[in-house]
């Protein structure tokens, strides 16, 4: 798993204009230039806020990430507390990963 990876997406996406608008544009693309698994892929895609939380996501970034898709905020809320329950306990195994 590349959870900074997912990270530094969601990051980048809130911190630049220009990426966000070719993200909204071409997904899959803007997701290729990161080396995310095909599940992260699949989550950032589809999306799965739900999933990306128990992947170990911060609820910040899930929370700019929903806002960026105009999600409205329930959605996020919804992936959150339902996340868990359809996916089971939060990874949290990453703290080596994040100084990668």
């Amino acid at each position: 798993m590349s959870l900074y990876q997912v990270q530094k997406l969601m990051f980048d996406l809130n911190r630049d204009r220009t990426l966000r608008a070719r993200f909204i544009e071409s997904k899959m693309d803007i997701t290729l230039q990161y080396k995310l698994t095909l599940e992260e892929r699949e989550a950032l895609l589809t999306p799965d806020i739900g999933k990306l939380y128990i992947m170990g996501v911060s609820k910040a970034l899930l929370l700019y990430y929903t806002a960026i898709l105009g999600l409205p905020r329930a959605k996020f809320v919804e992936g959150v507390t339902e996340g868990v329950t359809r996916y089971g306990p939060i990874r949290v195994n990453n703290a080596l990963e994040l100084k990668e």
